[in-house]
């Protein structure tokens, strides 16, 4: 499997298509027709990718990005904005909640999948680095821990030497004085 898209798109059609489309190229894909539909599907199993539909009726595609993006478990998920026209107001409204492309319809079948591979790749380049971290800090925090148990064990050991030398220097300060004591010095 190459990734896992999430398709929200009100025009039918234009879902049917782009859901061939991508199952052709061998992606797993689900639909959904509302953002409010896309927003629970996201939540119960977050996908790779999300081509989003920038004017979906009722909760609209804006909207369903901002809340996707202030979510720290779809946060990162990259979603790519569908439309007719796509003005620089429109342009700038998509970035500023958070999508990362636009795809303008009628899309072309090449550059969209184009799109779509850079973007998944991106995410799981993200995802392997993140994993990758996770597993270093794991590393580090044991490397971490068994440092502070060797620490703990030198310092016992100089305690314990610091008290053996102390005994025994009592005993020889002692051993001196009895020896002075009854005259064996």
């Amino acid at each position: 499997m190459k990734g896992d898209i999430l398709i929200v798109d009100h025009q039918p059609n234009s879902l049917n298509l782009l859901n061939n489309l991508l199952i052709s190229h061998g992606y797993e894909v689900r639909t959904a027709t509302t953002g409010s539909r896309a927003l629970r599907m996201t939540a119960e199993h977050p996908p790779e990718l999300i081509l989003l539909d920038i004017d979906l009726p009722g909760t609209g595609g804006l909207e369903v990005c901002r809340r996707l993006k202030v979510d720290t478990a779809t946060a990162a998920i990259p979603i790519l904005f569908l439309g007719a026209q796509f003005g620089l107001p429109d342009k700038l409204a998509a970035f500023e909640a958070g999508g990362q492309d636009f795809i303008a319809r009628p899309f072309v079948a090449a550059e969209l999948l184009a799109r779509v591979r850079c973007h998944l790749r991106l995410y799981q380049k993200q995802r392997d680095l993140e994993a990758q971290v996770d597993r270093a800090l794991a590393s580090w925090a044991g490397a971490y821990d068994a440092l502070q148990a060797l620490s703990q064990g030198a310092m016992d050991i100089r305690e314990c030497e610091r008290r053996r030398l102390t005994r025994d220097s009592r005993d020889e300060q002692y051993s001196k004085s009895f020896s002075t004591k009854v005259g064996l010095q």
